[in-house]
């Protein structure tokens, strides 16, 4: 891989990967210490990676370093969303105790169903990547999708509820 294809890769890659690393550990500055590394670790690699195996070892990579990171930190830190306007008080308690109750019940989920739900979602990533990233089939990836999100769905009403 030539240093313009690497470039052109950071470039098409980066938000992408940093979007899947913060929905991993919910943290802005850990999620781009793990892209910087992934892309590291490609960098290092270049010579024996093929430039259209680069995509799905960037992905791989930034997974394998959020999982690993998450099995050795004890606290979490809580970070809220960039860049959004709040309209007053209430509502600005209201949108992080819903983005808390999102984060908790996402970081709950199976480690498979997460991480194609995060590849997916966040990733931008279609079944057919996440698929030949994974390691397993289509079907799989959609059936994992669609559990995840059922989960999700029925564990955020069920918080809701509680809450009033």
């Amino acid at each position: 891989m030539s240093p313009e294809q690497f470039e052109t890769l950071y470039n098409q890659l980066e938000k992408k990967l940093f979007n899947c690393a913060y929905r991993w550990v919910w943290n802005r500055d850990e999620a781009i210490d793990l892209v910087q590394e992934a892309f590291m670790k490609l960098w290092q690699k270049r010579k024996r990676i093929a430039p259209d195996a680069a995509q799905a070892y960037a992905f791989k990579t930034v997974i394998n370093l959020a999982s690993n990171r998450l099995r050795w930190k004890k606290v979490w830190d809580w970070v809220g969303l960039d860049g959004v306007q709040l309209l007053s008080k209430q509502d600005d308690y209201a949108r992080k105790q819903q983005e808390y109750l999102l984060k908790k019940h996402i970081l709950e989920l199976p480690e498979k169903m997460r991480q194609v739900l995060i590849l997916h979602r966040f990733g931008e990533l279609g079944y057919r990547e996440i698929s030949n990233l994974l390691g397993i089939p289509e079907g799989t990836v959609a059936s994992r999708n669609h559990e995840a999100l059922k989960l999700l769905k029925r564990d955020m009403e069920k918080a809701n509820v509680e809450m009033g």
